[in-house]
């Protein structure tokens, strides 16, 4: 009869410290998780700066892009009017009857 009890003292201390194992285990992820907080707590306003910066980088360069587009379209009609002068009399003169479609359309 006291095997039984030994057994049942043996299987219930072994419960035991696998119960205190997973304790210690969890304080030991929850001070990890704590400190990476910390971490990207303090890394977010100079992750936000980075990106402002970036993002002025881009929008700058997108408006020399969007400029430098302009005047290459202004570039091309011009050469076009020279090489084919009676092309932009006729599109001038087709460009109120396209409106007019439009609207009806």
């Amino acid at each position: 009869m006291t095997d039984g009890y030994q057994l049942r003292a043996n299987k219930l201390s072994e419960d035991i410290e696998d119960k205190h194992q997973l304790y210690v285990d969890s304080l030991h992820e929850l001070e990890c998780f704590k400190r990476l907080e910390s971490r990207e707590t303090k890394a977010i306003p100079r992750r936000l700066e980075s990106l402002k910066v970036e993002v002025s980088g881009l929008h700058a360069q997108e408006t020399q892009l969007q400029d430098r587009y302009a005047r290459l379209l202004q570039e091309r009609d011009r050469l076009i009017s020279l090489l084919y002068p009676e092309d932009k009399e006729q599109a001038e003169a087709q460009e109120p009857q396209r409106k007019r479609q439009k609207i009806s359309a």
